[in-house]
């Protein structure tokens, strides 16, 4: 909520200097920068990453050692991810729920009746956590139970005892990258970028969020400029339904292609494919001649003039 409100803050200055930069270079020009600016952006959305967990506890599931009982506490992360709560899995889908049945006696769970799952336990508050106490639990149990995380999409971590430092990230957690097509490039940012300068995946999001907005209000005006200057004014109604009506066609099939490419692949390769489309639509704006565009709009009014009554364009022109 916050990202949209900045955006659209954003978004109505930077339509006013679009608009100048329109008068200086031209409007085409003006447009096929707002374009490039896009794909640019577009790449940039792939870079996303979170920063790779580096203390106990950014971690999910955290264990911890009590100096005064002479055992491992255990307790859950107030932003961890609720267990699945499904009791059907397909195929080589993980079953969550035989997992954490599995290690229920490590984890601060509680029953769903209702579902007959697990699911967890947090604690009245994030500052209160509900620390479950692990009786007649040896090392070895917690160090197993760390060793089968790999497989999941949560991560954990000790603190104290024999076993501090012990951690485990799960092959699905959104901070363990690697696995898809394009996961290259957010390794590389999270790397050179993230990690240096220290941006959270939220502020990330922000800030491309913000220079999308740089560039929201000025793509969309001067498209619609340079096709006003294009169609005739005797037909403007006319070609004005048909650029409505490719608006939501795009509309339509922008988030289906996203769709079809996230599902076959990943999130990443879907916005690559909106980026190629980005980059498909800068050739052709490129191939197009405004001049040519102008006069053939001129001459098609004066073809119209010609045939109709005066009568008739009056009441075109006010439609």
């Amino acid at each position: 909520m916050l990202t949209i409100l900045a955006i659209q803050f954003i978004a109505a200055p930077f339509a006013i200097i679009f608009t100048k930069i329109a008068d200086r270079i031209g409007t085409k020009r003006a447009l096929f920068i707002s374009i490039a600016g896009w794909v640019v952006l577009c790449f940039a959305a792939l870079a996303f990453a979170p920063l790779e967990l580096e203390s106990h506890e950014k971690h999910d599931i955290l264990y911890e050692w009590n100096e005064s009982e002479e055992r491992y506490t255990v307790h859950v992360s107030w932003s961890i991810h609720e267990l699945a709560q499904k009791v059907d899995y397909v195929g080589e889908e993980f079953d969550e729920q035989a997992w954490a049945k599995q290690w229920s006696y490590l984890l601060p769970t509680s029953e769903n009746q209702m579902l007959d799952t697990l699911e967890w336990a947090w604690g009245e508050t994030e500052d209160e956590p509900n620390k479950v106490l692990l009786d007649g639990v040896v090392n070895d149990d917690i160090s197993s139970f760390i060793a089968s995380v790999d497989d999941t999409r949560f991560s954990t971590s000790v603190d104290g005892g024999e076993l501090d430092g012990t951690a485990s990230v799960g092959v699905d957690h959104p901070t363990n990258l690697g696995d898809g097509s394009l996961d290259f490039i957010p390794i590389w940012a999270r790397s050179n970028i993230w990690e240096p300068l220290g941006l959270s995946v939220f502020l990330q999001f922000m800030i491309l969020g913000c220079l999308m907005g740089t560039l929201l209000g000025g793509s969309q005006g001067l498209a619609r400029s340079i096709f006003g200057q294009i169609v005739p004014k005797t037909r403007s109604t006319e070609f004005f339904g048909f650029f409505g009506f490719f608006n939501k066609v795009a509309a339509f099939m922008g988030p289906t292609i996203y769709f079809f490419m996230s599902v076959v692949y990943d999130s990443r390769v879907g916005i690559f494919s909106i980026s190629l489309l980005l980059l498909i639509g800068a050739v052709l704006l490129y191939r197009v001649d405004i001049e040519a565009g102008r006069a053939d709009a001129r001459a098609e009014d004066e073809r119209l003039r010609k045939k109709l009554p005066e009568s008739s364009l009056d009441s075109m022109h006010n439609q």
